[in-house]
């Protein structure tokens, strides 16, 4: 039952979209089973034994990263649906760059400053992970999605502010 499960799921895996791991998991179950009810109706050569076994453990293997990729495909994308849902609650982020970022996100504003760099408006910080800021513009979507990637430098400095509060211009 549960390889017929695997089975299914490979075939149209929507009905497990509730349960992601589930058809990774009966498949690394499964296999082992059917290997063990096989193997105890009938005796075989020793090569025949080895080959059943290392085809179990292969299909196992498997199963058990098909599991894990699709619990943490689900993880991620929960993740990204609660990012996008707390957006508009997330602080403002002005970011004061020495350098142009030499690309054009929609919603954000670039502001050339007198012989200090440049001024973007619009943006909130998603996260900073090691050395890496993570940014997305305020009024971003899923359809719009850009993000801007940005090295932690003495070049870079950011300004916070609540929501909806940063004023646009001015160096």
């Amino acid at each position: 039952m549960a390889i017929l499960l695997a089975g299914v799921a490979f075939v149209d895996p929507s009905p497990f979209d509730a349960f992601p791991w589930l058809a990774g998991s009966c498949l690394a179950v499964g296999v082992p089973l059917a290997a063990w009810a096989f193997r105890a109706r009938r005796r075989s050569t020793s090569f025949a034994a080895v080959a059943e076994w290392t085809a179990c453990f292969v299909l196992v293997a498997v199963g058990l990263f098909w599991a894990a990729g699709d619990y943490s495909s689900a993880v991620g994308t929960g993740r990204a649906q609660n990012i996008a849902a707390t957006l508009p609650q997330s602080a403002d982020v002005v970011l004061f760059s020495e350098k142009a970022l030499q690309s054009r996100v929609a919603g954000v504003v670039e502001t050339a400053c007198a012989g200090s760099g440049f001024r973007y408006d619009g943006l909130t910080l998603v996260m900073q992970a090691g050395d890496r800021y993570v940014l997305l513009p305020a009024a971003w979507t899923p359809a719009t999605g850009s993000a801007v990637v940005l090295p932690r430098s003495d070049g870079v400095r950011l300004e916070f502010a609540a929501p909806g509060t940063a004023q646009v211009g001015g160096c």
